[in-house]
């Protein structure tokens, strides 16, 4: 589960500069809505990034490989996805943040380029200990709360209301019941482009 982000210092704001959106997935991978979101993204020819849980990738490796092979970006999500993560020992931040990357790391080859924490939820001791192994903070400016499970029609219109330029939309491709995610996406990605957008995964 995602709520609103506090903004890390030193960490950008946007994707990028620019018409450019970045779509990012959390919370999976999940075997019932990450193949039908990846083919899809092959259809649409867009990249996305997608912000892997440590112990569900040990579970579905195939899925992360899948993610990997089609050119989305890896990003670390915790090993377990602790929302108070930061109100923990500075020892087990090291071990939730090192243990994903390792899984990632070890499926893939590569290290992942991000740590986006448990429910956007950081402070010092957290993005530090990011910052100390390479990854960058990433944050969202778009939040539909689709993990809430509105019907794909309200997801599409948070998004529409809310994107502009360089904005981070997040999603969710596990945590529970998808299909309304899945259900909206190719809508929004149309929309997106008849907008003029392009997509963006830092690759």
């Amino acid at each position: 589960m995602s709520r609103s982000p506090t903004t890390a210092k030193g960490e950008p704001a946007h994707a990028e500069t620019g018409k450019v959106v970045a779509l990012t997935f959390d919370d999976g991978p999940d075997p019932r809505w990450t193949p039908a979101i990846l083919q899809l993204l092959k259809e649409e020819n867009v990249r996305a990034t997608f912000c892997t849980i440590g112990y569900l990738a040990q579970r579905h490796p195939e899925l992360v490989k899948a993610e990997f092979d089609a050119g989305q970006t890896l990003c670390d999500h915790s090993m377990h996805h602790i929302l108070n993560l930061p109100s923990r020992p500075h020892p087990q931040i090291i071990d939730e943040i090192d243990q994903a990357a390792d899984v990632i790391r070890s499926i893939t080859g590569e290290n992942p380029l991000f740590y986006r924490p448990p429910g956007g939820n950081v402070n010092q001791d957290v993005i530090d200990t990011a910052h100390q192994r390479g990854l960058r903070v990433l944050k969202w400016g778009v939040d539909p709360k689709d993990y809430t499970r509105p019907p794909a029609p309200v997801i599409l219109a948070r998004v529409e209301a809310k994107v502009g330029p360089g904005s981070v939309i997040l999603l969710h491709d596990g945590g529970g019941d998808r299909s309304q995610t899945v259900a909206m996406l190719k809508q929004l990605i149309d929309e997106l482009k008849k907008r003029g957008f392009t997509f963006y995964n830092w690759q």
